[in-house]
């Protein structure tokens, strides 16, 4: 065949689920935070405080251990919980990102902790508007960690900036991909999947192509070790037919081959057989095989008497119910049993407490083992129920004895050690679960916050009001109405300068001042004094040394310099921030302005000739944006302008393998449209009218409202006469 030399078969399999149920296992196990059983403690105690609703009081747990323990593994997931919490819970990209941010920098962050990290920095782009930026985050986390529980979701942002952005064939093309990224399990022999969940199967195989061509379907062999046998046919996947797709229903249950479900047990071991008709290295109908196994990624809680809904509460006199899942128990055609350890925990006294982090220790009264059985035949449900008896200050405790004792308002834990799980087969997971143990009456939930102080509490007020006082300055500012712009920015300023000096008198939260400062620095960039905020900016980066605003503040003094028509104090800026030990991101973004700085200072009366080599500078100021920083999202813009140069030195032969450069490593770039326009243009130029005919046509296809689409009419008219 045709493509005999170029066949390379593969065989992925996957739960479509299995990403949700990877991101369970985020919180990290013991094992991750070994030797750190102090940093441990208090992730966990700041994850149980922003769990009960107490916010503030857990971001500020969680932010301590950074500080507190710097070279501790566990300061990686209590940044990724705080960029959690602020892409999630209560959405502030700003401060998302500049929590996400260090779990990148940092040497010892694993590939699933930089994966997630960049996922949810592309999330705060998006959230902040700025596509372009969300777009290259987010492909950073397909191209460098395609089998990352991440990639599936990135797929999904990608299409949703597209489609923000009006380009509908890219949208299209990015949803497909949603699901298709199944995680790999390091130390396995063979992918684990969620058993219970749809079972996917995807092949690669150029020879695919010929069968869509011709029609035919494509049939694989399921088959699983408890005797069940399926055949699943596959469709194409993408526009040449190269990617199958198909999936099957899975069930926990008794195997019966043919039914069109695929009946498992827990432990399971599915194989995929596929028949590859013309290999590599010039074999026929070669069987390639893929291997999956089945595993139940336990839950675990306290519940209702139904055993529907979970409880945080236990009561005096009432019998607490507890529930576990877990398909993995089920090893029998009848019930089976799994053992969970149930433990009284009380607060610890307060002088031997971090008092200074406002958390309480907790120390155990009291546990024991309790079996659970299986609520029915092959269900993977475990049920049972106990009596906790009332312990009243004095009387004797026996911890040896089969009852549970707690005092009123002791801390009840359910714990269960799930031994095979989406994350692995061969690291047990402790699942847990907590419920406090009351008297009385149930009474309605009331959530008590911390109170603010005064100060922080004005302090916040004004930096709210200074935010408003800014907007309606640039919009004074954007409309030319400059005396009420200042008018407004002078109020701004009088709300910051309050905040400031109630910095000098209390100690106010160092974001908090961080933000005052950026505010201050913005609003007297919108009365143009830009000596001003050159001066606020120093003053940020003497009280917080290790701020990455102050970074940014240069960026837009520089910016407020351009649009001032003074290029060379933006120079000077922007080669001082290429200077500066800062993001990958804001040095891309610096090279670029300062390049486009450099091409903005060339005369305007120049010949083509002279202009060509008074662009010299520029363009290899360009060019580095493209080498240096190729993951940024100036490269591809960069290498546009590095395109349009030798496109005007009429040296069509690097143009041509320029743009197909682009196209390779910038899907997502805002300007393919003008892209394949000048790929068209190189084309006729070169002779080749055929394939610049290929390349229009496509222009006008896939970016039909395009200006680029418009001009390619008039090119394809000259082709065609």
């Amino acid at each position: 065949m045709k493509w005999k030399t170029m066949v390379m078969a593969a065989v992925t399999i996957g739960g479509l689920l299995a990403g949700a149920a990877g991101r369970a296992q985020q919180t990290p196990t013991d094992s991750s935070g070994a030797g750190d059983p102090a940093a441990m403690r208090l992730f966990r105690q700041g994850l149980a405080l922003i769990e009960d609703r107490q916010d503030e009081r857990g971001l500020k747990v969680l932010a301590s251990i950074p500080a507190t323990f710097p070279k501790s593994p566990v300061r990686l997931q209590a940044w990724l919980a705080i960029g959690r919490y602020y892409t999630e819970n209560r959405p502030d990209f700003a401060l998302a990102l500049k929590n996400l941010q260090p779990v990148l920098d940092a040497e010892d962050a694993g590939p699933d902790e930089k994966a997630e990290a960049l996922y949810r920095m592309g999330i705060a782009h998006y959230g902040l508007g700025d596509y372009p930026r969300a777009l290259s985050t987010l492909r950073k986390v397909t191209d460098q960690y395609p089998w990352s529980v991440f990639a599936n979701e990135a797929y999904y942002y990608i299409g949703l900036c597209h489609f923000q952005l009006k380009r509908w064939r890219q949208a299209v093309e990015a949803l497909k991909m949603v699901g298709t990224s199944v995680p790999p399990n390091e130390g396995e022999e063979e992918s684990l999947v969620e058993a219970g969940q749809r079972f996917f199967v995807k092949i690669q195989d150029k020879d695919l192509r010929v069968l869509k061509i011709a029609g035919r379907p494509l049939e694989v062999t399921v088959t699983t070790d408890s005797g069940d046998r399926e055949r699943l046919t596959l469709e194409p996947f993408d526009a040449e037919g190269e990617f199958y797709l198909g999936s099957i229903r899975m069930e926990q249950g008794k195997a019966v081959a043919t039914n069109g479900i695929l009946e498992v047990r827990g432990g399971d071991r599915i194989t995929v057989s596929y028949l590859d008709a013309n290999t590599q290295d010039g074999g026929r109908n070669v069987e390639r095989k893929a291997f999956a196994r089945t595993v139940s990624t336990a839950v675990a809680g306290f519940t209702d008497g139904a055993y529907r809904e979970y409880v945080r509460g236990l009561f005096v006199g009432q019998p607490a119910f507890l529930r576990v899942k877990d398909l993995d128990a089920d090893v029998t055609d009848g019930p089976d049993t799994v053992v969970v350890r149930i433990i009284a925990r009380y607060p610890a006294p307060r002088e031997e407490t971090a008092a200074a982090l406002e958390v309480e220790e907790l120390l155990d009264r009291d546990s024991l083992s309790l079996t659970l059985r299986e609520s029915g035949p092959m269900t993977g449900v475990f049920t049972g129920t106990l009596n906790i008896q009332k312990w009243e200050e004095g009387q004797p405790l026996n911890t040896a004895d089969s009852i549970l004792s707690a005092a009123e308002k002791d801390i009840i834990f359910l714990e269960y050690e799930d031994k095979a799980h989406i994350g692995s087969r061969k690291e047990p997971r402790l699942v847990s679960a907590r419920a406090e143990f009351l008297a009385g009456e149930i009474p309605d939930v009331m959530v008590a916050q911390r109170e603010v102080a005064t100060e922080v509490l004005r302090a916040r007020k004004n930096v709210t009001e200074a935010k408003f006082y800014l907007r309606l300055a640039q919009i004074f500012k954007d409309v030319g109405l400059m005396a009420r712009s200042h008018e407004k920015a002078d109020t701004g300023l009088e709300k910051v300068e309050d905040v400031l000096r109630r910095y000098a008198r209390a100690s106010l939260p160092p974001e908090l001042v961080e933000e005052a400062y950026q505010l201050k620095w913005e609003l007297q960039i919108a009365k143009d004094d830009l000596s001003g905020a050159i001066a606020t900016c120093r003053q940020l980066m003497a009280l917080f040394p290790t701020s990455s605003l102050a970074d940014v503040a240069m960026m837009q003094i520089a910016r407020a310099y351009l649009n001032a028509g003074k290029p060379n104090e933006a120079a000077g800026l922007l080669r001082g921030i290429l200077g500066l030990k800062t993001s990958p991101d804001l040095k891309a973004e610096a090279q670029f302005l300062l390049a486009q700085t450099l091409e903005q200072s060339i005369r305007s009366n120049l010949s083509r000739e002279e202009r060509l080599r008074a662009l010299g500078q520029a363009i290899a100021a360009y060019r580095s944006v493209a080498e240096q920083y190729p993951d940024s999202p100036f490269a591809g813009e960069a290498l546009g302008k590095v395109i349009d140069f030798h496109l005007e030195a009429r040296d069509y032969a690097r143009c041509l393998e320029m743009i197909q450069t682009v196209f390779q490593d910038y899907p997502d770039a805002p300007f393919l449209d003008e892209m394949l326009l000048k790929w068209g243009v190189v084309l006729v130029r070169l002779g080749r009218q055929n394939e610049a005919r290929e390349k229009l046509t496509a222009l006008i296809r896939d970016y039909p409202n395009s200006v680029a689409a418009g001009k390619a009419h008039k090119v394809l008219e000259l082709i065609n006469r």
